[in-house]
């Protein structure tokens, strides 16, 4: 997201019917779903990994300690 957008810009062009204050907000408010949305995202994939037993875990290359290490993350950590 670009800065100047969440600024009022008086030199609009005519017509246009949204000043870019309100666009800025869209913005921020299009990048906060996706941030949650990661987030709930995130939590399910751990919990699902999670349930995962050792085999299964092998078989997508994973090790327990791996696997407990990445759980063991809070969901908004990468």
């Amino acid at each position: 997201m670009r800065a100047h957008h969440l600024y009022f810009d008086r030199h609009q062009p005519r017509g246009a019917s949204t000043p870019r204050l309100a666009l800025g907000i869209v913005e921020l408010a299009r990048c906060a779903v996706d941030i949650v949305r990661t987030w709930f995202w995130r939590t399910r994939q751990r919990n699902e990994l999670a349930r995962l037993d050792t085999r299964l875990l092998r078989d997508i290359g994973v090790t327990p300690s791996e696997a407990e290490s990445e759980c063991a993350k809070p969901f908004w950590r990468r």
